[in-house]
């Protein structure tokens, strides 16, 4: 069993009484004291009553149309179609919550690694086309659509510049549209690795393509990162494991 992520299974098995007295007090307990394990509880057994009832007015409905006087032969062809029915509903359930699952795993993961990146840019000793503040401090006042809007204006005129990009990027991100981050993360993969501000694009952009669901792009940004001396090859470690 997961430290804070019941599976499916665990859950089925304890709704329907098919766990043993040690491993029902045991999964009782996660539920009572780890808040994260009882959201994710509640969720799967919502979710398995709701795959129960769609399961069962998907299969009615087909068997309806079924309906017809049988004999013989044609009774036991017609267990054989009501069996494939079954399977199918049954398959296309599979594939449905698969994906579900697969999408709110990657955003729960997300979250658990995301934090705000501080702003390291002194704005003061940049020359930006306002007089008061500069992108970044707006961006560290957490005024995100502000930030954006003048970002925009400065890319306007340098739009090479890896600072403006990359607080550009994480200004979309705080915002939680990981898909408006990307192409701004990504112009600056091209920069030097050992920059700060690079090593910093480079963990951002794994946690953006996991939020917008591009798992391939994340995994292998991610194995890239755990197998490097960054600075988050720890996390990026982490992150892989909760991917397996």
């Amino acid at each position: 069993m997961e430290n804070n992520k019941p599976d499916l299974e665990e859950v089925n098995a304890f709704l329907e009484g098919k766990m043993n007295e040690e491993e029902r007090v045991r999964f009782e307990k996660k539920i009572t004291t780890d808040a994260l394990f009882a959201r994710e509880f509640q969720l799967k057994k919502a979710l398995l009553g709701g795959m129960e009832d769609y399961f069962s007015n998907q299969l009615k409905k087909r068997l309806q149309q079924e309906e017809k006087p049988t004999t013989g032969n044609s009774r036991r062809l017609k267990i054989y179609r009501i069996a494939a029915i079954a399977a199918s509903i049954v398959l296309i359930l599979f594939s449905t919550f698969q994906i579900w699952f697969s999408v709110t795993s990657h955003e729960a993961i997300f979250a658990e690694f995301y934090q705000p990146y501080p702003n390291v840019v002194d704005g003061t000793e940049r020359q930006m086309s306002e007089e008061t503040l500069s992108p970044f401090q707006i961006y560290e006042n957490k005024d995100y659509e502000k930030a954006i809007a003048t970002f925009k204006n400065e890319l306007a005129l340098d739009p090479e510049d890896v600072a403006l990009n990359f607080y550009m990027a994480l200004s979309h991100l705080a915002l939680g549209n990981a898909g408006e981050a990307i192409p701004f993360l990504e112009k600056n993969q091209s920069g030097p690795k050992e920059d700060e501000l690079q090593e910093a694009n480079e963990w951002f952009l794994a946690l953006a393509y996991l939020k917008a669901g591009h798992r391939e792009n994340a995994m292998n940004l991610f194995s890239e990162i755990s197998g490097s001396s960054s600075s988050y090859q720890e996390s990026a470690k982490k992150v892989m494991e909760k991917l397996k």
